[in-house]
């Protein structure tokens, strides 16, 4: 059993990497970055853009050479840029959705004709609104939309294919935040507090696993509930 995390270097795809890692599956992380210093650690690493697709479609399919087949794509791969900044939205939608397009149609191949697979996408609390990051938040909006569309182009296909929406979760995202607006935002989550990353590690291996068997096409909310606005 193999998976492919894109963002594995870091934050939320580093923690989904090392669990999925834990349950069993040959992990192969793709970054634009070295990984973190962490331990021992078997999952591998390939370093390519994700905005790229010759990269990633070279790397997913060198990795299905070595280890035979694709089981799992966990795209975490994102970033966040001012709106202000010179290119940066067309750099978030490169990265944040065109990364996460690419990703799947090179995952997809190799799934289709094993006649199963699982695909976990992330998007953000940003896509109900948020007027601190509107290009953010749109390009996360896109990647709910595509999570939807494919999970039902490729039910013939019993690939499920869900999304990821994690509250305010302690990564270098979260590094830029005053401290009095982070602590406003946590009390937004259920748990009353920011999500650690491997809380959301943790229902990414629940919706890859067989006990998940049946869902596709879900919007799942990890540490704050569906509909909430970024004010600040």
């Amino acid at each position: 059993m193999m998976a492919f995390v894109t963002g594995a270097a870091s934050g939320i795809g580093r923690a989904v990497a090392e669990r999925l890692a834990g349950e069993g599956f040959a992990v192969v992380g793709f970054d634009s970055a070295a990984p973190e210093a962490r331990g021992a650690s078997t999952v591998s690493y390939v370093r390519g853009d994700v905005s790229k697709a010759f990269e990633i479609e070279a790397a997913i399919d060198a990795a299905v050479g070595v280890h035979g087949s694709l089981d799992v794509l966990v795209t975490a791969a994102a970033i966040k840029r001012p709106d202000g900044e010179s290119g940066a939205f067309e750099r978030m939608l490169a990265v944040n959705v065109g990364g996460v397009m690419y990703a799947c149609n090179a995952a997809v191949r190799h799934m289709r004709g094993a006649g199963r697979g699982s695909i976990v996408t992330f998007g953000s609390g940003s896509a109900d609104g948020d007027a601190a990051s509107i290009g953010y938040a749109a390009s996360k909006g896109a990647v709910v939309s595509l999570t939807r569309s494919l999970a039902l182009r490729l039910i013939p296909d019993h690939i499920r294919v869900n999304c990821v929406v994690p509250g305010l979760t302690e990564t270098g995202m979260t590094t830029e935040i005053p401290a009095a607006v982070l602590a406003s935002r946590g009390e937004r989550n259920v748990s009353g507090g920011p999500n650690r990353p491997e809380d959301i590690a943790e229902t990414v291996a629940f919706l890859v696993s067989d006990h998940a068997r049946t869902i596709s096409g879900a919007i799942v909310h990890v540490g704050a509930h569906a509909g909430q606005a970024i004010l600040r």
